[in-house]
């Protein structure tokens, strides 16, 4: 038995992440999927701010790109990628995440009201990035990008990732 939005803010019984999905000022924007190495794109969800051309949002992509190149020169220079977040908590990642095999940190989006949330994941050399307002909680924001990089790696082995020749080689995803 759904309950709809109005009535899942609300209702007196707690419903998981009902106010943080329905809260315009506390979403995940957009999400975007790199090679590290050399920052191809390999996929990108939709703009949830309705598609418009948001600056703020273009700034962000532009800051995911830089983080890529900082990705790509920090794994040439000490074989691993991780010299830019600096190991597998990262600047503001969960207690949790020590025990993830995944890179992680947030990224202020040039002073915007967004952060990109990145993580790196070493064996695939794939980056994942969760483009979010401000006031979106990290430990969501990584929880998301946790099951997002699972599931791609289910599907995509790194030889795959490896092998793309071309930007959005994996826009089904």
């Amino acid at each position: 038995a759904g309950l709809s939005p109005e009535a899942a803010l609300s209702s007196s019984r707690p419903v998981l992440g009902a106010r943080l999905f329905f809260d315009r000022n506390r979403m995940v924007r957009l999400t975007l999927i790199a090679r590290a190495s050399d920052g191809l794109p390999l996929a990108e969800g939709l703009d949830a701010a309705g598609g418009g051309r948001d600056q703020a949002l273009e700034n962000a992509k532009q800051q995911a790109r830089a983080v890529y190149k900082s990705l790509a020169g920090s794994s040439s220079r000490s074989g691993g990628g991780m010299g830019a977040f600096g190991g597998a908590s990262g600047n503001g990642a969960s207690a949790s995440a020590s025990s993830s095999p995944y890179s992680r940190q947030s990224v202020d989006a040039g002073g915007s009201s967004l952060l990109l949330h990145v993580l790196y994941d070493p064996a695939s050399g794939v980056a994942f990035v969760a483009v979010a307002d401000r006031p979106y909680p990290k430990k969501l924001a990584y929880q998301f990008l946790d099951e997002l990089a699972g599931e791609f790696g289910r599907l995509y082995p790194p030889s795959a990732v490896s092998s793309a020749s071309r930007p959005y080689a994996f826009v089904t995803f």
